[in-house]
């Protein structure tokens, strides 16, 4: 379902990227019952977030992606010492930061994880 909808906003971005867009085509094909089952205030919700920071979607996907990564990368290296919860600490205790800077934070924290 989480695809089904990444498509569907996906669509909705594109056909409003350089224009101020008509909200309305949008909110029809959100809003049909067999392409989404959230409610009409939920829907409008988002499509006026995507309008205002179209960049966002794209950006929430890639930083998740990397987040990924990095566990996968700790998992590995890690083996039985990995531990999500200090994996999670590792990864938010500095706050949004750029996906560089993470990367490095979180390989140092496989790095003290491995001597521990």
């Amino acid at each position: 379902m989480d695809r089904i909808h990444r498509c569907l906003r996906m669509r909705r971005r594109k056909s409003n990227r350089f224009s101020l867009p008509a909200r309305s085509p949008p909110l029809k094909r959100m809003r049909s019952s067999s392409n989404s089952p959230q409610p009409a205030q939920a829907v409008k919700s988002e499509i006026e977030r995507y309008i205002l920071g179209p960049g966002q979607a794209t950006s929430y996907k890639i930083g998740m992606i990397a987040i990924q990564k990095l566990r996968d990368e700790a998992k590995a290296a890690l083996g039985g010492k990995f531990d999500y919860r200090k994996f999670h600490d590792a990864v938010l205790d500095g706050g949004a930061l750029p996906i560089p800077v993470q990367d490095a934070k979180v390989h140092r924290w496989i790095e003290r994880e491995k001597r521990a």
